[in-house]
């Protein structure tokens, strides 16, 4: 394999060929370097999970050695424990960063300080670390003792937080479906911004709303764009449609003031934007979940929210032909409303104009796109603030019925392993590949741990056997009040 083909990793393939050559020994023992164990490392744990990686590096790395003139002894050669270590470590970075392509997260990886080789001394002495017991297999840090592999990898992630230009990348709090998130989504695309190069995303499931969502916006509805470089947080969706638009409005969505035209313009979608968040949006509620409201008619509400539409249909006339802030703002609003009455919306009289823009609008590609992922994830983002378990379906709605949950795992009770095991969030994917992979109907439960406490039950973090990598071990019958959501897995 030519060098210049080993040396570019930009691309999904040059990473497949590179990882290819290490895995059939072809591989210059030149090229393989602390980077290059990184590469394999985050592939593996990308295609297959922590575990199995884990098992596939060990007889790979220990081959390629032989291949290649290296002995594995007592000196040279394959390290158990340096392994394990930056294994955990890359699963822990994999599950942070899930959202990005191979490619851009190898590119985190590597400006990380992961991509010091000498990174384990932190936790290590070097006596220690470079023991033939540490060699042959793993050994608990001496440095920070009683730190499994995932303790340390929360130290290294949090190091990468402070050292790398990505940490300053603006978080999103979104939800698919609310019409407030998909307005800030089509202006952040707008805008040119692109979750996992340009701001992270995280989906939250409204039913186990995220500790970090809160502390940031304590009114805990999305979206929510916490902004770490310039130390603030915008936790209303029209607030951050203009921030995203501020220096990024290359179609001119706010037209400047300077002219006439330009005021009237802006005055103009000023207007539609107010009477949208005001009277349309109290009639829209109110005929659309009328059971929420009591005393509200739903179709006097109906017919007061299409009045307001016929005034945006001659209104809409006036707008420039150039997608708006207006058109942006209301459109997800106006798209609720047609979906609650299809057949009513559709036979309305003097919705002529405001049908052909909605119509054209449900058909454009922005929309299309911050409708579907990355934009718009199918699965919540798991907070690290959270614990999980996996159950299968039948266990959860037995459970349910009698008032606690007493599984363990798979095929065990809490009464006869002593415990019920459960995993934090870096850890799903390879727990569920290990476990539950043949399973059907697997559901995921999230577990506030602060309920647990308040109920009486311990959580222990206790190592899984053979791998030094800790686990959260629930100490009792998990009460039902304490699992905040359930859904399936993978969904």
């Amino acid at each position: 394999m030519a060098d210049s083909v080993m040396a570019s990793w930009s691309t999904s393939e040059a990473i497949e060929t590179f990882v290819a050559a290490f895995e059939n020994a072809s591989l210059p023992r030149r090229h393989w370097t602390h980077r290059a164990h990184l590469l394999v490392a985050l592939a593996s744990v990308q295609r297959w999970g922590h575990d199995q990686a884990l098992v596939h590096l060990r007889e790979r790395i220990r081959a390629y050695n032989e291949a290649t003139g290296t002995s594995n002894g007592n000196s040279y050669g394959y390290h158990e424990t340096l392994t394990r270590w930056f294994l955990q470590a890359v699963a822990a970075h994999q599950a942070r960063h899930q959202e990005l392509p191979l490619t851009e997260s190898l590119e985190v990886l590597l400006a990380s300080p992961l991509g010091d080789p000498g990174c384990p001394l932190a936790a290590y002495s070097p006596e220690r670390l470079w023991s033939v017991e540490a060699r042959h297999g793993w050994v608990e840090p001496d440095l920070r003792p009683g730190a499994g592999p995932a303790a340390i990898a929360a130290q290294v992630a949090a190091r990468e937080m402070r050292s790398v230009p990505m940490a300053d990348r603006p978080v999103l709090y979104s939800f698919r479906r609310c019409p407030y998130a998909i307005r800030a989504r089509l202006a952040l695309a707008a805008a040119g911004l692109q979750p996992g190069r340009d701001l992270e995303l995280r989906e939250v499931n409204l039913k186990a709303k995220p500790p970090e969502l809160l502390e940031a916006s304590v009114k805990g509805t999305v979206p929510v764009l916490v902004l770490p470089a310039e130390g603030r947080v915008i936790d209303q969706s029209l607030d951050v449609m203009r921030w995203a638009l501020k220096d990024r409005d290359a179609a001119e969505a706010i037209p400047g003031s300077d002219t006439p035209r330009q005021a009237a313009q802006r005055a103009l979608i000023e207007a539609l934007i107010a009477s949208n968040d005001g009277p349309f949006k109290h009639h829209l509620d109110r005929f659309k979940y009328a059971d929420r409201y009591p005393g509200a008619d739903a179709e006097e509400h109906r017919a007061k929210a299409l009045a307001i539409l016929r005034e945006w249909n001659q209104q809409l006339q006036h707008l420039e032909d150039r997608t708006s802030l207006a058109d942006l703002a209301l459109l997800p609003f106006v798209r609720q409303f047609r979906l609650a009455d299809p057949e009513g919306f559709d036979a309305s009289a003097g919705l002529t104009v405001l049908r052909a823009w909605l119509e054209r609008f449900l058909a454009s590609p922005e929309l299309a796109t911050v409708m579907a992922p990355p934009w718009a994830a199918r699965t919540a983002w798991h907070s690290p603030s959270f614990l999980y378990h996996f159950a299968l379906a039948e266990d959860w709605r037995a459970a349910r019925s009698q008032g606690s949950y007493r599984r363990s795992s798979r095929g065990q009770s809490l009464e006869e392993v002593g415990f019920i095991h459960a995993s934090h969030a870096a850890q799903l994917q390879a727990t569920h590949q290990r476990f539950y992979a043949d399973a059907n109907n697997v559901l995921l439960l999230t577990i506030d741990p602060q309920r647990l406490a308040a109920a009486g039950i311990a959580v222990e973090e206790e190592p899984a056997p053979g791998s030094g990598e800790f686990f959260p071990h629930i100490q009792g019958p998990l009460p039902l009040e304490a699992v905040l959501a359930w859904e399936p897995y993978p969904s």
